[in-house]
């Protein structure tokens, strides 16, 4: 019988790497199911937050945008943080891409606004790839759009019975459910909705304004009527007693503080102690402001993180306003020549974007108003001082929204 054979070298270390290759194959196939593992975790935790989502988007029309996307907020903050990575890397960045255009700048600032009320979001986009996020924006897009419309038809029917307030012989007479009646050829709603440049009273004007004169269109290059307390319009200074009617104070108020909250709304001429617009010593007030509306912690403006008024939700009002005046049959983006998103972003853009100090002082002080007759919280006098203004020029603009871009920037030089 012949010897037994010793094992060679090569035959161990061959054994040695087939050992060593099985092994490295089994750790790949471990690493590829846990990962997997949690992808499918991932998956199954976004989906079961989903429902939330809808219920979180009913916040997003109301504080952070009513017409933007989110995804046109994400794609906005996606670009600036491209931009800084380039700068950081020393790539070349154009010109034109360095200065955001203010319609940028109001995206931005929706972002920031969107995480500040879904704060799940942040998490998720730093996690969660496309096709994770996918069902995540469609539920946020739904519940805004649900909220919106929700808003829309109560407003619509709420309206009636305050216009009937207003305008005591409200004629033709308006039906909640309906919208027939309303808009510009009712004359008293389209007294609200004439730009303040127009003088309704004139027969002639109201008759150019309701055949499509191109020298009397409604337009959002002009602030109406219905945003101003009635004969408060002031063509030297636009930016006083604006966002101060009192009809819009309470459509704000039905939306974000509940229709319960409107049994307690002063009458109209004790709406607030403090006015917007005083300009004297700067001394407090002798007697603390009442305390308006509800506090209920189940109010709208709670349930969607709205602490206090801001100028996207005064936005959102204003707009739900004057569809609520209008005679359009369903929500668009245009009634004629009136343009509800750019409406949106100059309110936005008065409020988020002053050109200076004084036009500060003045939103700080606009915002108390607010938040005195929404919440009923003591005016915050420290946030701006006195300042006495007046302007340094004229302006050849006609139309209110250029004057009182032209009036706040001019005051500024006065300070």
């Amino acid at each position: 019988m012949a010897p037994f054979a010793p094992r060679s070298n090569d035959s161990d270390d061959d054994s040695v790497e087939e050992h060593r290759e099985t092994v490295n194959r089994l750790r790949r196939r471990i690493s590829e199911l846990e990962s997997q593992e949690k992808k499918t975790q991932s998956k199954s935790n976004v989906a079961s937050q989903v429902k939330s989502f809808a219920n979180l988007g009913r916040a997003i029309c109301k504080g952070v945008s009513t017409f933007d996307s989110v995804e046109s907020l994400i794609a906005e903050d996606d670009r600036r943080r491209d931009l800084e990575d380039a700068r950081t890397r020393g790539d070349e960045v154009h010109e034109e891409e360095e200065v955001p255009t203010i319609e940028q700048d109001i995206l931005h600032n929706g972002y920031k606004e969107l995480c500040r009320f879904i704060v799940p979001l942040r998490k998720l986009l730093a996690e969660a790839d496309h096709e994770e996020l996918a069902p995540v924006l469609s539920a946020l897009r739904s519940g805004s759009r649900n909220a919106r419309s929700d808003d829309t038809k109560n407003v619509r029917e709420a309206i009636v019975p305050w216009l009937v307030a207003a305008f005591p012989e409200l004629s033709p007479t308006l039906d909640p459910d309906s919208r027939e009646n309303r808009g510009i050829y009712h004359d008293d709603l389209g007294r609200l909705l004439c730009p303040v440049e127009f003088d309704w009273n004139d027969q002639s004007v109201r008759t150019a304004i309701r055949e499509g004169d191109p020298n009397y269109l409604i337009t959002a290059g002009s602030w109406w009527a219905g945003l101003y307390p009635p004969g408060k319009f002031d063509p030297v200074r636009p930016e006083a007693h604006l966002f101060t009617n009192v009809l819009l104070l309470k459509t704000y108020k039905f939306i974000f503080t509940s229709p319960l909250s409107m049994k307690t709304m002063p009458k109209d001429k004790e709406i607030s102690t403090l006015s917007p617009t005083h300009r004297g010593s700067g001394s407090r007030p002798r007697t603390k402001p009442k305390k308006l509306g509800s506090k209920s912690k189940r109010n709208v403006a709670a349930i969607v993180g709205l602490r206090t008024v801001t100028g996207r939700s005064i936005a959102y009002a204003a707009v739900q306003y004057r569809v609520a005046l209008s005679d359009a049959n369903h929500w668009d983006d245009q009634d004629g020549g009136f343009d509800y998103r750019e409406f949106y972003n100059n309110i936005v853009e008065y409020f988020e974007f002053p050109p200076g100090p004084v036009a500060r002082n003045e939103v700080a002080r606009l915002l108390d108003w607010w938040n005195t007759n929404v919440f009923g919280t003591t005016p915050r006098w420290s946030l701006y001082e006195e300042h006495e203004s007046r302007l340094s020029r004229e302006t050849r603009e006609t139309s209110s929204v250029a004057l009182m871009r032209a009036a706040r920037l001019a005051r500024e030089s006065d300070v």
